[in-house]
């Protein structure tokens, strides 16, 4: 079903968001170094502005990157380019994303669906169709998330665009993880490591071998999995993607702690909270804390581990990640008693996107779909 049926050989990696912005990065892109080059180009394209939003993204200034992108957009939109508008509103429903507005991520994603595919713009059009899919996911929609990345992993293939594949394979991945059906989970991390390898995507490459290292772990084998969870941060900190290298660092954690290596676990549990905090991700803090807590119930003290599952529920309600919020909320009512499990553990939705609701209205009357 996930076959890939691609020219093996040396694959040019293809970065839209920098190519875009006039750059032509390397397999191996450093986000750091992309910002700066970035800075140092003068004018106001509004695709140069995108670009550096997608990258201060990354490097963990969401604010920074909202402004960029809406500024995109609205350019964009006065000059009545749909196809560049889309772009824009991709990346403003990725950032969204990522600092936990999931319902407004959704909504501005799927804007980008629609006005890409008005445009004919096939390269937005995918990655606004993967990253609706990546949006659901985060949200616990498991089932539509499949079908949008299975939706997204047949476009990129037609496109030849392997990266787009390794987002799509990795997407796949992360449902079967979730779903606790590791071994077709390793299956679809190992295809992803495959096609990451021949592009020499390094960023891809990470995240693939942190995907095949979760799933042994949660196999129990331990030694491999904390051989591949150490490879997989060596990438994501190439990449001077903070978001990229905490998620890399929380996920070794996690293995070191499975393989009872507890004072290993909470060191690096302690080196992604300081990745987090700095990229002002609640998603990710929450997780490191839910991590410490089952670190602290191993070795029984339930006091500590109340305190930061109760803080990761905190910090998941703040970034909207349902899924999260169930892990803690039961680990919680495991070790501190039905006291703790009563109350609501409904999430109410992160607002952040109504300062672009302006260019969304201008934008739908373009495309024609009403405000």
């Amino acid at each position: 079903m996930c076959a890939v049926a691609l020219t093996t050989g040396r694959i040019k990696l293809r970065v839209p968001e920098l190519e875009r912005a006039g750059l032509d990065p390397d397999p191996d892109v450093n986000y750091r170094h992309a910002f700066a080059d970035l800075a140092m180009r003068d004018g106001s394209d509004p695709y140069l502005a995108v670009g550096r939003a997608e990258v201060a993204r990354r490097l963990g200034r969401p604010d920074e990157a909202l402004h960029l992108a809406k500024g995109a957009a609205e350019t964009f939109v006065r000059a009545g380019d749909v196809g560049g508008a889309a772009w824009s509103l991709w990346s403003v429903g990725s950032t969204l994303r990522q600092v936990g507005a999931l319902t407004e991520a959704t909504h501005v994603l799927r804007d980008a669906v629609a006005g890409s595919a008005y445009a004919q713009d096939e390269t937005g059009y995918r990655y606004a169709v993967a990253g609706v899919a990546e949006s659901l996911r985060t949200r616990g929609e498991y089932r539509p998330a499949w079908h949008g990345h299975i939706r997204a992993l047949s476009l990129f293939r037609q496109a030849g665009d392997i990266r787009g594949v390794v987002w799509a394979l990795e997407g796949l991945g992360q449902i079967r993880r979730m779903r606790r059906d590791f071994v077709r989970s390793k299956d679809l991390f190992e295809r992803a490591l495959h096609w990451s390898e021949v592009s020499e995507d390094v960023r891809g490459r990470g995240y693939a071998r942190k995907g095949v290292g979760e799933a042994l772990s949660s196999m129990g084998d331990h030694a491999n999995a904390v051989r591949y969870l150490i490879d997989g941060c060596v990438d994501l900190e190439r990449t001077g993607s903070i978001i990229a290298h905490g998620y890399g660092r929380k996920a070794l954690g996690d293995g070191c702690r499975r393989a009872g290596r507890l004072n290993e676990a909470l060191q690096e549990y302690s080196r992604a909270r300081t990745l987090f905090v700095a990229a002002n991700d609640p998603r990710g803090w929450g997780y490191v804390e839910d991590g410490i807590g089952d670190v602290h119930r191993a070795t029984r003290d339930f006091s500590a581990a109340i305190e930061h599952y109760q803080l990761a529920i905190s910090l998941f309600r703040a970034s909207g990640a349902q899924s999260g919020l169930r892990i803690s909320c039961t680990s919680l009512a495991a070790v501190g008693g039905e006291d703790y499990w009563e109350g609501d553990h409904t999430i109410e939705p992160v607002a952040m996107g109504g300062a672009i609701a302006p260019v969304r209205i201008a934008y739908r009357t373009l495309i024609g779909s009403g405000p």
